[in-house]
């Protein structure tokens, strides 16, 4: 009785930080594509690109840096869907990250994807469309 007590504990437990951080990586894309769509940046005399310090805003280190067992990865990207970056089209920003259910019963991982599009209000100059 305990181990499966143990075992639904920490299954609330995951299912909790991945909301968690699916909650954090909803903010940062919402919060990215309002900067990509003012042509800003949170630091704006920091070099780092638009997608570095968006990524650098994350909850957690591990949400942050990944190379974690239950985030190996993760980054922000920010593209052009229609191709054309100028004033009046959509900007997209999306995080992602890839979160491991419980690693150690070799559950299989989940993509967790956020993104959120704006239109552009002035053409980019202070980032670039790519990821990190």
């Amino acid at each position: 009785m305990i181990p499966l007590l143990a075992l639904v504990l920490f299954a609330v437990l995951h299912f909790g930080k991945a909301f968690d951080y699916w909650n954090s990586a909803t903010h940062i894309s919402a919060e990215g594509a309002r900067y990509a769509a003012v042509n800003g940046k949170p630091y704006p005399t920091n070099a780092a690109s638009l997608q570095t310090q968006l990524l650098n805003q994350s909850a957690t280190p591990e949400l942050r840096d990944g190379g974690t067992e239950s985030v190996p990865n993760s980054g922000v990207c920010i593209d052009f869907p229609d191709g054309i970056a100028t004033r009046g089209h959509p900007v997209r920003v999306t995080m992602s990250f890839t979160y491991s259910w419980m690693p150690l019963l070799g559950l299989d991982d989940t993509e967790v994807t956020s993104s959120s599009v704006m239109r552009l209000e002035t053409a980019p100059t202070n980032y670039t469309a790519g990821c990190a």
